[in-house]
């Protein structure tokens, strides 16, 4: 079955467990790699942030250490492991912790699940930029500790990656001002 189209004859099939996250809609979409998420958001007339876009939405223009501000995580604000990947945690319906909603309204920029952006991850380790370059991810996940909340941590992925971490994304549209 052909889940969406992203262009000229890219054609995308269903992601893998869909039926299963279509049993959860409130929950962010899981198990998709960075193509998938791009596709879906140009079949949606929406994209992916990049990078400096979702810091800014996470930091605000007061550079909050974390979406809320500058108070450390606790589970009322955002879903993450206190243990770490010892004990992986489990994804969330979105909106359920508004006590970690950024001033400006946007949630659940921290925890849950690491999020896609446009970005290539560049760095004196992995200078290159191949389209199948690491790509940026941002926010931390239910697996991750509390400093892995911080807004501005930085994280990579392959693009192709679909299963090692909760990975999902969001989708942003241009505004006019």
């Amino acid at each position: 079955m052909i889940w969406w189209h992203a262009g000229v004859s890219q054609e995308r099939r269903e992601p893998d467990r869909w039926d299963e996250q279509l049993q959860h809609p409130n929950r962010p979409v899981t198990g998709i790699d960075w193509y998938e998420a791009n596709a879906y958001c140009k079949w949606a007339g929406l994209r992916l942030p990049t990078e400096a876009q979702w810091e800014r939405a996470a930091r605000g223009v007061d550079g909050r250490t974390f979406p809320w501000g500058m108070d450390e995580p606790e589970h009322l604000r955002a879903n993450f492991s206190s243990l770490g990947r010892e004990a992986l945690g489990q994804v969330t319906p979105v909106g359920l912790y508004p006590a970690g909603q950024t001033p400006e309204g946007i949630q659940d920029l921290a925890g849950n699940v690491w999020e896609w952006t446009t970005d290539h991850y560049i760095s004196q380790r992995l200078p290159g930029l191949l389209p199948t370059s690491p790509r940026v991810v941002r926010g931390g996940s239910s697996w991750d500790p509390p400093q892995n909340l911080r807004a501005a941590l930085r994280a990579w992925c392959d693009p192709y990656n679909k299963l090692q971490l909760p990975l999902g994304f969001r989708c942003v549209r241009e505004v006019s001002s």
